[in-house]
């Protein structure tokens, strides 16, 4: 009930913001249910949608078990440890942290998304899916994604593919919106295969263009949601998936940690092969794998006996080739969104970094306190 209360409350100020622009609305909950609106009129007001989006800049934001979003090189969005959203975008050399923004008024948010520079998506705790298209500077809360409305929701993934197409990976299931995130249809587990009785939870989704998805579970399987299909398509790996990228429906690398850290396939998962098994350790670990085109991807790990000591790897082929990229990046690195060949970010556990460079030497933009 106080869920719904919520969302009720967060559309009527989305109203509010867009009926009065140049106004600041908000809107709370009193003792006894009573409701307070407040319409903030006056010089200096702005029209922050639903939610005020701007407090000063400060080094005590962690960005610690958070998430990163970029559509660019010049910008990215990043998730604090407590929740609160971040705008980063750096100056002309690209070597610096020009200009930061914290979005205020938001609740904690889990995972975040992009696809331009104007289009945002997060999705905050209690599965509510948050939009902005105005670089940040209006938020609107779709509603949520699973309408049981549970508690406790733990999003491990959110990304769209487009405007209008995205995908939300959470502890029991898989959603896809084909509407921008304003509603959500369960894509897996399918009909005929209950949460209670999933042994296995999902962990990483990639979406293609078509609407279908390669899916990575805890037990080390890998699926594929195809179109049309009423189950998923099991593929055993034997592996624990910790990153996955699709590039079609025939082609697909994982990353994982053990046995050189990387396996690729061109027939829809028949076969697999390890292109690093020749040359990489049997402890490798992939954190990440991005890719910028069809054919140009990165992927990003460590070994295990020496895990701050950031390692790269490239591919020009789609995948069938890798070779190890020079890094003096000493870190714990979480996430890589590559951009283009050249440049690339990388978030870790402390900090924020940024290549122009292939990869050659990385500039620290965001720095957690303390670290």
């Amino acid at each position: 009930m106080n869920l719904l209360l919520n969302i009720t409350l967060r559309q009527l100020s989305a109203w509010l913001a867009r009926s009065f622009p140049g106004c600041l609305v908000f809107v709370a909950q009193g003792l006894a249910g009573a409701l307070f609106l407040g319409l903030l009129i006056g010089p200096g007001c702005y029209n922050a949608g639903n939610v005020a989006v701007e407090s000063a800049a400060t080094d005590n934001h962690s960005l610690s078990i958070g998430d990163l979003a970029a559509a660019g090189p010049d910008h990215a969005w990043v998730v604090g440890e407590s929740g609160e959203v971040i705008r980063l975008e750096v100056g002309d050399s690209k070597s610096h942290l020009a200009y930061e923004r914290i979005i205020g008024g938001l609740p904690p948010i889990q995972k975040i998304s992009c696809v331009s520079s104007g289009t945002t998506w997060g999705v905050d705790n209690q599965g509510i899916v948050w939009r902005s298209d105005n670089h940040g500077n209006g938020w609107e809360p779709l509603g949520p994604f699973d309408t049981s409305v549970r508690n406790g929701y733990r999003i491990s993934q959110l990304v769209f593919v487009d405007e209008t197409t995205g995908w939300i990976v959470e502890s029991f299931a898989v959603w896809r919106s084909v509407d921008g995130g304003v509603t959500w249809a369960r894509r897996f587990p399918t009909p005929q295969l209950s949460v209670e009785s999933m042994s296995a939870q999902p962990v990483v989704i990639s979406p293609l263009p078509d609407g279908s998805a390669w899916l990575g579970m805890t037990d080390g399987k890998l699926l594929r949601l195809n179109v049309g299909d009423a189950r998923p398509v099991v593929l055993s790996i034997r592996a624990d998936v910790r990153a996955l990228h699709a590039l079609d429906a025939n082609r697909c690398v994982i990353g994982f940690a053990q046995d050189g850290g990387l396996l690729t396939t061109t027939d829809g998962g028949a076969s697999w092969r390890n292109p690093l098994a020749v040359d990489s350790d049997r402890l490798l670990v992939i954190h990440s794998i991005s890719f910028s085109s069809p054919n140009v991807g990165w992927a990003v790990g460590s070994n295990v006996s020496d895990p701050q000591k950031v390692l790269i790897f490239k591919t020009t082929d789609g995948g069938m080739s890798w070779t190890k990229s020079a890094s003096d990046l000493e870190d714990r690195a979480v996430a890589l969104r590559l951009i283009n060949q050249d440049t690339a970010w990388l978030l870790s556990v402390a900090s924020l970094y940024l290549t122009d460079d292939g990869g050659n030497t990385w500039k620290m933009i965001r720095k957690r306190s303390g670290t």
